[in-house]
């Protein structure tokens, strides 16, 4: 299982004008035991697959959302673990110029404060 959804219910989401491509499953609502979808409703996305099928059918949000119930299960397998201490830390990367930094906003050459010369309250 993927998510422990026993003590995180899904309430009063609006998946809404996504486009999904490539994946096991494009959109998925899943539940365990009876649940009247709490708000939560699915429109004008483009998808080619969905748990349960039909899914912005089944939980529009003009408001006549149906019940569902049972378990829903995505099919999908966990994905591998992996122990991050044993990842190679990434090749060093080339810094971008100071002078292409200041040229799209970026913040430049920040002042170094001089501890000593910063006042404190009385």
């Amino acid at each position: 299982e993927l998510l422990a959804l026993n003590d995180y219910r899904p309430e009063d989401n609006r998946i809404e004008g996504n486009v999904l491509r490539d994946n096991a499953v494009d959109l998925a609502f899943a539940v365990v035991g009876a649940n009247d979808a709490s708000g939560n409703c699915f429109v004008d996305n483009d998808f080619s697959t969905s748990t349960p099928e039909a899914i912005e059918e089944l939980l529009p949000c003009d408001g006549t959302a149906r019940p569902v119930s049972g378990i829903v299960t995505l099919g999908l397998d966990e994905p591998p673990r992996v122990d991050h201490r044993l990842i190679p830390p990434p090749a060093p990367q080339p810094a971008m110029p100071v002078e292409a930094r200041r040229a799209t906003g970026g913040v430049g050459e920040l002042p170094i404060p001089v501890i000593d010369e910063i006042g404190v309250p009385a």
